[in-house]
């Protein structure tokens, strides 16, 4: 799937944390996925990406907190998205 990461007016809010490679954003979502949080892989426009990281993870804003703990937990480099 590829996305501009902007999201129209009346969609739902989800937020994106940019990951190194495809492997880790796969990775990323599965670890999610085992603690009960629904996400997705994304590709991200790569013109749009300031530190070249072109795969990330779309997940519901509701669940950043928890996310971004648990990647920090399991030792993932991360952006928050756009940085």
């Amino acid at each position: 799937m590829h996305i501009d990461a902007q999201k129209e007016p009346g969609t739902l809010n989800t937020r994106i944390i940019t990951v190194g490679s495809v492997t880790y954003a796969h990775k990323a979502r599965r670890l999610l996925q085992h603690m009960g949080i629904n996400s997705r892989v994304v590709k991200i426009d790569s013109s749009r990406s300031k530190n070249g990281c072109t795969h990330g993870i779309e997940f519901s804003s509701v669940d950043f907190y928890n996310v971004v703990m648990e990647l920090k937990k399991a030792g993932f480099e991360y952006t928050i998205y756009p940085s």
